[in-house]
């Protein structure tokens, strides 16, 4: 199911979404052991993986809605005009289609653990890690929340 299949859904969400600030990624990037290959689940249209991914030989972007990876496609020719030496490639699949025969050092996955089978995604996550590798979910933090339970 493609719950971002319809027509401009790629290019709205890339346009409207909000970003991560540079500070916080940069936390992540300057404590990881290896860079050798990222790993990027969910990538939507390419937001954390274009951010992270200069920093490594080798980097990988998946989600379920072709949509998404249309739009993130759209922006690889500058990334690699950018970085050169960057390795990046992006799939269509969900988190349970990854095979790799190599294990990653740094896996993210942005706002979109909730819709994830969570036991079963995360022991897939598990096997594409190195042991010393870092698996890092964001999220957004809301300011303010209503409840409909009465007082």
């Amino acid at each position: 199911m493609d719950i971002f299949g319809f027509k401009n859904q790629g290019i709205n969400y890339d346009k409207f979404r909000p970003t991560y600030p540079p500070k916080f990624l940069t936390h992540y990037i300057t404590t990881l052991k290896h860079k050798n290959r990222y790993l990027d689940i969910a990538t939507g249209t390419g937001q954390l993986l274009f951010a992270i991914a200069p920093h490594f030989l080798s980097s990988k972007g998946v989600d379920i809605s072709p949509q998404m990876i249309t739009t993130a496609q759209g922006k690889i020719e500058q990334f690699r005009e950018k970085y050169p030496d960057s390795k990046i490639e992006l799939e269509v699949g969900g988190v349970m289609d990854i095979k790799s025969e190599e294990k990653y050092d740094f896996i993210t996955v942005g706002q979109a653990l909730h819709f994830f089978p969570i036991e079963d995604s995360l022991r897939k996550i598990k096997t594409l890690l190195r042991e010393d590798g870092t698996f890092v979910t964001f999220g957004y933090i809301l300011k303010t929340a209503q409840s409909n339970k009465p007082n």
